[in-house]
């Protein structure tokens, strides 16, 4: 089996999206049923049980159809390291760039899937290594 890092850097932005909406979901309702995870992705059902069922696959969660997708203890790894990315970016742009805090999320979104591990550690360095949001 890879590394959590290896198999981060493999999967897909849309896949490392899922397991952020899968991540968050669980953390405020306990479970992430598909057909939310469409609604807040803005995707069709359909797609959403694709992408479930092949991150699946990887051993990142578990699936029951109509109950609902867990994320496995590999996959919860990767949500947490994708979560914390996306803030030290977000942070970055604030800070550095003056960015107003509803315009970095987005933004923040859109480049955590472009930046490099070292690029991630100097944005992490530049800010203290800032711990992450539980």
């Amino acid at each position: 089996m890879r590394s959590p890092t290896a198999r981060d850097q493999t999967l897909s932005g849309a896949g490392q999206a899922y397991l952020k909406a899968i991540y968050d979901l669980q953390a405020s309702t306990g479970r992430a049923v598909t057909s939310v995870v469409a609604q807040q992705l803005g995707v069709r059902d359909p797609s959403a049980t694709r992408m479930v069922k092949k991150l699946a696959a990887l051993g990142l969660l578990s699936h029951t159809p109509y109950h609902g997708a867990k994320l496995t203890p590999a996959g919860e790894v990767l949500a947490r390291r994708a979560v914390h990315r996306r803030e030290l970016i977000t942070r970055y742009l604030i800070q550095f760039l003056d960015y107003p805090a509803g315009e970095a999320a987005p933004e923040a979104d859109r480049l955590e899937h472009a930046v490099s591990e070292k690029f991630e550690a100097r944005i992490a360095a530049l800010l203290g290594h800032p711990p992450s949001a539980p």
